[in-house]
């Protein structure tokens, strides 16, 4: 079961192996629940439901990475989020996906930041039908797996491709290397506004973001455009984009028909239409494009909530049948509990003293304690640290806190010294809690450097 959701509409297909047994689509009216008026017959709770949610509500960024390490890399991007986006990092939910490798060790790491709240509403609205959400993916994925089941020559084509989709109400231009989704962008203008007038302002924003892309990653120009559209709207947003960017511009192969297997036929054809279809056909079958998946950590988050309750009730439950059993218990008072409790009394009564001086011995070895922790050898710090930096790096302040958090503040002559630096700070046992503040280039009369500062606690 797929489950598409924009800003004008929902959409819902169910399809098992390859036929299509139920459809339903409707406006989308953000003061009402999200599947509110949605049909879902009870024989189709049990399929998988894949919810696609509109590239608008995610934050992509591309990261170049010193590693080549699965848990190394959300490692540096678990530190590094946070100063990338708007949000604390408690605010937020991400996926990533590895893009490319190269020679050198490093990584190309494309990253999905979603609010923590928004991607918990959406789960939590498809819950609300009693249907259990098994991936949350984000449009461009599904538009981009669709474009390469159409033309799967293209799927291990090491060239770079735009698919650019005009769908009802927003288009998307996805960027295609190697199989893999390596960008979107969302543009708030669907086919309306490329017919309603002859200014060609949604193909002059593509042209305008695919050489804005090329320029900020070279190597990475298009190849050629393909454009998914609704038929009638078509050939004119082709020409608009020839015209503009003087590069091919190809149709996209239509998809292969899903067989109705129960589905309303004319409600497809009315609602699902040409690039419209493209989405949910593509979030139907396995991911190939990008393995991000937004669903992860709000799921667990909501597993811990429920045993959290859980172990609340029994925690309750367990205190109020104590509280019943101590009230009976007292209100018995049998002599020989009573006897028991003077003797105890008693025994406190002598040993008092003894206990206040064992306690202010252990005050005075507190104290001892304290006075003696022991200090971060200076010399074998600054060892350890001149091992780690790469040679063409200047350090201009080194600085250590009461709490142990060593600031380094210097130049190097590239970027990639400053990503050599954090890489061996993250390996060194010496040091933790790596945390790159800043990298900025700078002009230095003739030549460039790099400024760069770096936080980090030593390990006592």
């Amino acid at each position: 079961m797929v489950i598409e959701v924009t800003d004008r509409y929902v959409r819902l297909a169910c399809i098992q192996s390859g036929r299509l047994c139920h459809v339903d689509a409707r406006s989308r009216d953000p003061r009402e629940p999200l599947l509110k008026e949605i049909d879902i017959p009870k024989r189709f709770f049990s399929f998988e439901v894949i919810l696609v949610i509109a590239r608008r509500e995610v934050i992509f960024k591309i990261l170049d990475l010193p590693s080549g390490d699965a848990d190394e890399l959300r490692r540096m991007v678990d530190m590094q989020i946070a100063s990338q986006v708007p949000f604390t990092k408690d605010e937020i939910e991400y996926g990533l996906d590895v893009l490319q490798t190269f020679e050198d060790g490093r990584s190309r790491v494309l990253v999905a930041v979603i609010e923590k709240e928004k991607a918990a509403w959406y789960f939590a609205a498809v819950q609300s039908r009693g249907l259990e959400v098994s991936r949350m993916i984000i449009s461009s994925s599904a538009l981009v797996n669709a474009c390469l089941r159409s033309r799967p020559e293209i799927k291990d084509d090491r060239s770079c491709r735009a698919f650019v989709c005009v769908d009802e109400g927003h288009s998307e231009l996805c960027f295609i290397f190697g199989g893999k989704m390596l960008f979107s962008k969302h543009f708030a203008v669907g086919f309306g506004g490329v017919m309603e007038t002859d200014d060609p302002a949604l193909a002059r924003e593509v042209v305008r973001a695919i050489q804005t892309f090329v320029r900020d990653y070279p190597g990475t120009d298009p190849e050629d455009v393909i454009v998914a559209a609704p038929l009638r709207c078509r050939e004119r947003f082709i020409a608009q984009l020839r015209a503009l960017s003087g590069r091919e511009i190809e149709p996209a192969a239509d998809l292969p028909m899903p067989v109705f297997d129960g589905a309303d036929q004319q409600k497809w054809n009315a609602h699902f239409e040409s690039a419209s279809a493209f989405a949910v056909l593509g979030a139907a079958g396995p991911q190939e494009t990008s393995a991000i998946n937004l669903l992860p950590a709000v799921k667990v988050e909501q597993e811990i909530f429920k045993k959290k309750r859980a172990f609340r009730n029994r925690f309750l439950i367990s205190l109020l049948f104590a509280s019943v059993s101590l009230a009976a218990l007292l209100n018995s008072r049998p002599v020989r509990q009573q006897l028991y409790l003077a003797k105890l009394n008693e025994r406190y009564e002598q040993i008092r003293p003894m206990l206040k001086g064992a306690q202010e011995a252990a005050d005075l070895m507190n104290m001892v304690k304290e006075r003696s922790r022991p200090r971060v050898h200076v010399v074998s710090l600054l060892n350890e640290l001149f091992k780690l930096t790469p040679e063409d790096i200047v350090y201009r302040s080194v600085q250590m806190d009461a709490a142990g958090t060593l600031t380094l503040q210097g130049e190097a002559r590239s970027g990639a010294s400053v990503s050599l630096l954090q890489k061996n700070l993250v390996a060194s046992r010496m040091f933790q809690d790596e945390m790159l503040r800043y990298a900025t280039k700078r002009k230095r009369i003739n030549d460039e450097v790099t400024e760069f500062q770096i936080a980090c606690r030593v390990k006592f």
